[in-house]
């Protein structure tokens, strides 16, 4: 049965650590389930997935308390990072809390605006989509040129073109605005966040740590929770194993993939693909092979989304085996070390 947050009493240390690493995003809590030990993630990661809902008093509350804990940190620029890290020790002991007071401090050096360059581009913008037009020329300023263009191209040719003229035409901005604007636009990431726990609980959280966690660390907490919560752990599998993953793989293990699914089921998944998705498809395919398929994909005939999707995870799901069966390695699986 999930669990509320409502009101402190009824908080645990573990509940309140819990509701700290939700707070920060799902890279830093990422970092520090790396550095804890395999029963400390099992017991937080099952707390983070039984969150039914997160009140702004209750988070509010846990601050204060821990705020009133810490002499000298009351409205300092760090406070919320030294609470934040207060408060995972406690719950979680003291063994690790050196590093992991330097994972919330890490970046704090960095321009404030820079950071953005870290979330992912939907979430950059849905965070400025109804901002000013000037707001959003800063935003994309400290961003890739990459990611910048992306979001770019999501907004409405109206605001495309004066976002543009203000970026042209824009002074260097003092750091101290830019410092304020970026806290304004962190405020409003977080009670986004907040705001979707509370729509859907605590589960889609611990997908995207989970996501941002080394494969080390996901396997530690899927394993665990294999023996102490299947469902849960059956449920976290499926997310994390999605068909835009392959995007993610080398073209050989790509290749080994591609031998495996039905033609049939690739043709009608590459129809809800992106661009890049379907480019790292045919680059990984025999010339005929690919033309056929491209072929297919331009001339056939419309597909129901519901199918697209079908098929799209059936290929997430022969990923999802081959990954486990290390006949292919994802993400940062290849760059882990060997003994």
């Amino acid at each position: 049965m999930q669990q509320t947050a409502t009101s402190l009493p009824e908080l645990t240390n573990l509940q309140k650590a819990a509701v700290v690493l939700i707070t920060l995003g799902p890279e830093k809590s990422a970092e520090i389930l790396s550095l804890l030990d395999n029963d400390q993630v099992e017991r937080i990661v099952r707390e983070i997935a039984r969150m039914d809902r997160l009140s702004d008093e209750a988070k509010r509350k846990v601050m204060e308390e821990f705020k009133a804990r810490c002499e000298g940190l009351r409205k300092s620029d760090r406070g919320g990072i030294e609470l934040a890290a207060e408060l995972v020790r406690k719950a979680l002991g003291p063994q690790r809390a050196a590093q992991i007071m330097e994972i919330l401090k890490s970046g704090s050096e960095e321009s404030d605006l820079v950071s953005l360059q870290k979330s992912e581009v939907s979430e950059i913008i849905r965070l400025i989509q109804d901002e000013h037009p000037q707001v959003i020329a800063l935003v994309l300023s400290n961003l890739s040129g990459q990611k910048a263009a992306s979001v770019l191209a999501a907004l409405t040719e109206e605001m495309r073109v004066e976002v543009v003229r203000r970026i042209a035409t824009s002074n260097p901005v003092m750091p101290s605005a830019a410092s304020r604007l970026a806290k304004a636009l962190e405020h409003k990431a977080t009670s986004m966040r907040s705001e979707a726990s509370d729509a859907e609980g605590g589960k889609p959280v611990l997908i995207e740590i989970l996501k941002n966690a080394d494969r080390s660390t996901e396997r530690t907490v899927l394993n665990a929770l294999s023996e102490q919560d299947p469902e849960l752990a059956e449920f976290l599998r499926e997310k994390l194993f999605v068909f835009e993953d392959l995007v993610k793989l080398e073209g050989k293990h790509l290749q080994l993939l591609i031998r495996e699914v039905e033609n049939e089921d690739l043709r009608v998944a590459l129809r809800g693909a992106g661009d890049d998705l379907k480019e790292a498809i045919f680059q990984n395919m025999s010339e005929g092979a690919r033309e056929a398929l491209k072929e297919e994909l331009e001339t056939g005939q419309p597909v129901r989304l519901r199918e697209v999707e079908a098929a799209q995870r059936k290929i997430a799901g022969v990923l999802r085996s081959m990954a486990e069966a290390g006949t292919i390695i994802m993400g940062d699986a290849q760059e882990e070390e060997y003994v």
